[in-house]
């Protein structure tokens, strides 16, 4: 099944500075609490996985393909992580990917799940989920975004500002994943 790794959630717990872990083994099933444990991840790392994302979502979009399901939870940390010596993350579950020839994809909620859907889906604009927009590059940059916010927490200030400054810009004027990058990247370099 290839290299082991962990999936990740960067929830902030603020009271304690640390970020949760969870997820599981795919080839160390016997121990998956060594994926539930709280790490405090330095800033070089948290800009390392920064980084990570914004490229390989360059990576997946330059094959045609959007994701349509980027959260925490689809982005798998890699062991060569810790030293540097391989890719920093994986992005996975592929099922809502589309084509970007295809048709555009519509979400279609009932009215009545609305609500609920944007509940659950925080990390989808609320424009896709209420079906008044299809899946775009831009979607994808929000969903970037969102996860920068959730990244961020109460630490990373540069990471949260630069999460905002997309999420919160008009859906069809957001910047494209090249700035995104551009823009991350000059933040790091000033810090």
């Amino acid at each position: 099944m290839g290299t082991p790794g962990c999936l990740l959630s960067f929830t902030t717990l603020s009271t304690s500075n640390t970020f949760s872990r969870r997820g599981q083994h795919f080839q160390d099933m016997d121990s998956p609490s060594r994926c539930q444990e709280k790490k405090i991840l330095p800033s070089a790392a948290i800009d390392r996985i920064a980084l990570s994302i914004v490229k390989a979502l360059i990576n997946v979009h330059s094959r045609g393909i959007l994701h349509c399901d980027l959260k925490t939870d689809n982005i798998m940390l890699m062991p060569g992580f810790q030293d540097q010596t391989g890719p920093q993350i994986k992005l996975i579950d592929f099922g809502k990917a589309i084509n970007m020839a295809d048709r555009p994809k519509y979400e279609h909620f009932r009215a009545k799940r609305h609500t609920e859907a944007l509940r659950r889906s925080y990390h989808i604009h609320p424009a896709v989920i209420l079906g008044a927009m299809s899946y775009t590059e831009y979607s994808e940059i929000y969903s970037l975004c969102m996860i920068f916010i959730e990244m961020a927490g109460d630490h990373f200030q540069y990471l949260k500002n630069t999460g905002e400054m997309c999420v919160n810009k008009n859906f069809v004027q957001r910047s494209p994943m090249n700035k995104v990058l551009w823009l991350l990247t000059t933040d790091i370099l000033i810090l």
